[in-house]
């Protein structure tokens, strides 16, 4: 009888084969968290720039971007004068009740919220071209993170649309404060830039802004860290879930309890949940 000679892996081979699909899928892994890890400095630095373009432009122009009584003075009538009281505000406009609403927290994106991005870009102190428009990427920019259905703005104070709790669970170290935004305390700054949604199927300011997040906890924790005290209602930095008037969120938490203040962000959570605000005054 003859030998048949057979063909197969010995244990060295096979362990060979092995490290190198390992090495594989680790490379993959690896670039793909450094992708991520990129996107979130370039989201940084975009925060960034706007908030030192605010600061530029005040000390070049003795005004505030959007707010400038005479900005018709500086860059022709291709933008409009705001009040000059200091603040980035929308008309009332948006209210159900005009009036009612507390500060600049209602839908209107107009008066001087409209023209914030087209003075600064007017002034050449941010990339891009901008004008008064309801439109992302036309009257203020997407985010860098989620590109297409970021937005940016800057308000007074917080921007949602309810005012009261209507009957839901509040935070219970902000005095009886809406489950949302106002769990940031935006009252505590002057003026704050907001990084909120525009919905890609619905193209006006903020649309399904008040259901939906626009970064993942994790994210938002990234930013918050390196911004901030990578807390979630605490600091420069603050971030909280949409608002939403039946007290549901679609895409779950963005911290893990709105009870307390020194919450931390709920990262098992891999949904948009979060969106966030960033201190300018």
């Amino acid at each position: 009888m003859s030998n048949k000679q057979q063909n197969a892996f010995t244990l060295i081979e096979l362990s060979i084969v092995l490290v190198i699909i390992g090495l594989i899928v680790g490379g993959i892994l690896v670039g793909r968290d450094l992708i991520e890890a990129a996107k979130v400095r370039a989201q940084i630095s975009q925060l960034e720039e706007i908030k030192t373009a605010y600061s530029t432009f005040q000390l070049k122009y003795g005004c505030t971007a959007g707010d400038c009584a005479n900005a018709t003075d500086f860059f022709g009538n291709s933008t409009a004068n705001g009040n000059g009281n200091g603040i980035v505000q929308n008309s009332d406009g948006g209210c159900s009740t005009p009036g009612s609403c507390q500060n600049s927290a209602c839908w209107a994106f107009d008066f001087e919220m409209s023209r914030f991005f087209e003075q600064l870009s007017l002034a050449g102190m941010i990339p891009g071209q901008y004008r008064n428009s309801q439109n992302i990427d036309i009257g203020y920019p997407s985010t860098r993170l989620n590109r297409g259905v970021g937005g940016l703005s800057v308000t007074r104070d917080r921007f949602t649309y309810i005012d009261t709790c209507n009957g839901r669970t509040c935070c219970g170290y902000a005095r009886g404060l809406i489950r949302g935004y106002d769990c940031m305390g935006m009252n505590e700054f002057r003026q704050t830039l907001f990084v909120i949604l525009n919905y890609e199927g619905a193209p006006g300011y903020r649309q399904k802004s008040n259901l939906y997040g626009i970064f993942t906890p994790t994210q938002t924790l990234s930013m918050d860290s390196k911004i901030d005290d990578g807390k979630p209602f605490t600091g420069q930095f603050r971030a909280s879930n949409p608002t939403d008037s039946g007290g549901a969120f679609v895409d779950g938490d963005c911290a893990v309890d709105y009870t307390s203040r020194t919450s931390g962000y709920n990262v098992t959570n891999t949904k948009n949940a979060c969106h966030i605000a960033l201190k300018l005054e």
